[in-house]
């Protein structure tokens, strides 16, 4: 269980999950824009049953209709819309229907068959509302007065006499001043929903910031007292339900308070974190490496016997020894650690208390037998190896250990 950063844990959260999530609620828009078309092709088509429209352009409306909600969903689909500067899409999705409604309008020669047409068509602004700034509600705004002002030039132009489009310049006067408020509504909305977004995004962060914190320890960045425990309570309640093993290490610096005291309490801070960081790294993504407190550590190694916690202890425990820190006085100081290893599985139902007290026996006997060494508590089964017991049934590991025990 590689313990993380705060950064590395923020970007593990929000990359492909973020992307799924923002496109879910694309694709639900889109569905909500298509009941909008199929609303608008009913209209169409009622027109059409009042013989006030060829029946050519009401398949012509469907066809456009299914071509624009089956080309973003396509683009949704594929994450085509993606590639784009606002991968919303709301600027066309609110555009989109334009030129098809405009063709309708054309061939209306009725004005309130017009009006039902130009409301409907002004329809999928609204779903602006989600995602469109004041300016690019202006831009779609335009678009619709702009497309209705050339039906209704174009028409002039052809029939002069025909008196129904001079009429109509109401009726876009009027469209233009509610497609002008939607905007100054949708403007006011979106700036609001972008802050409340921030300030979610903000929450956020702080929530996790809060979460890691009350796991990990403030100076080494590795997990806490507290995670451990729980993660050392839920091994023991695997080892209830069914086949499992587990080891715990406990490590202490040897003679730490002696850094501390010759070379100040920043330079044994930096001890802790180097060899904190350079620990957390060897051990396995399944293990769990943490600060108790002080200089005491605990590695808790789910399925691993006796003999392989001792030999992974002992790479360890070479490793600790190579390492250098700068003393602060223009030199470089090493630090040792002495281990103390206890081991749980089916036939050895240690409760976590006890393990722990166990292996902190085996870590006093390092420390007792000159530091720097690995001492394992016995399982209650048979030593394996060249492991054998001492008189007060701790596990002698290596050969110094055995000829003091001897």
């Amino acid at each position: 269980m590689r313990n993380l950063s705060l950064e590395q844990s923020a970007a593990a959260e929000s990359s492909e999950e973020r992307v799924q999530r923002h496109q879910g609620v694309r694709m639900n828009r889109l569905a909500m824009s298509a009941v909008s078309y199929a609303l608008q092709l009913a209209i169409v088509g009622s027109i059409c049953v009042l013989s006030q429209l060829e029946p050519i352009y009401f398949l012509g409306y469907a066809f456009c209709s299914l071509l624009i909600v089956g080309g973003f969903y396509a683009m949704f689909r594929w994450r085509w819309n993606l590639y784009f500067r606002y991968p919303s899409l709301a600027l066309p999705q609110v555009i989109a229907p334009v030129l098809p409604s405009m063709i309708l309008l054309y061939q209306l020669q009725d004005a309130q068959a017009q009006a039902a047409i130009l409301i409907t068509a002004v329809v999928p602004l609204v779903y602006g509302l989600f995602d469109l700034s004041s300016g690019r509600f202006i831009i779609a705004g335009l678009v619709y007065a702009l497309g209705y002002l050339a039906v209704l030039l174009t028409h002039s132009y052809f029939h002069p006499g025909d008196p129904l489009f001079r009429h109509n310049w109401v009726l876009i006067i009027s469209v233009s001043v509610v497609m002008a408020q939607i905007g100054l509504i949708g403007g006011f909305i979106n700036h609001l929903r972008r802050a409340l977004r921030s300030r979610n995004e903000q929450l956020k962060q702080a929530m996790h910031r809060i979460s890691v914190m009350a796991v990990h320890d403030d100076l080494t960045g590795i997990y806490n007292r507290r995670w451990l425990m729980d993660v050392l309570d839920k091994e023991r309640q695997r080892l209830d339900r069914g086949e499992h093993a587990f080891s715990v290490c406990l490590l202490d610096i040897d003679y730490f308070k002696e850094v501390n005291d010759q070379y100040g309490h920043g330079v044994g801070d930096r001890v802790l974190a180097g060899l904190a960081e350079a620990i957390s790294t060897t051990v396995r993504d399944i293990d769990t490496f943490g600060r108790l407190g002080g200089e005491e550590f605990l590695w808790v190694m789910p399925d691993q016997d006796l003999e392989q916690a001792r030999e992974a202890a002992e790479r360890v425990l070479a490793q600790t020894a190579a390492l250098r820190f700068r003393n602060g006085q223009g030199g470089e100081l090493s630090v040792t650690v002495s281990m103390g290893v206890a081991h749980c599985n089916v036939d050895n139902r240690r409760s976590s208390e006890t393990l722990m007290r166990i292996a902190d026996q085996a870590l006093y006997k390092a420390k007792e037998r000159g530091r720097n060494r690995v001492v394992c508590a016995p399982d209650n089964t048979q030593a394996r190896g060249s492991t054998r017991l001492d008189e007060s049934g701790i596990a002698c590991t290596q050969a110094q250990d055995c000829a003091l025990a001897g």
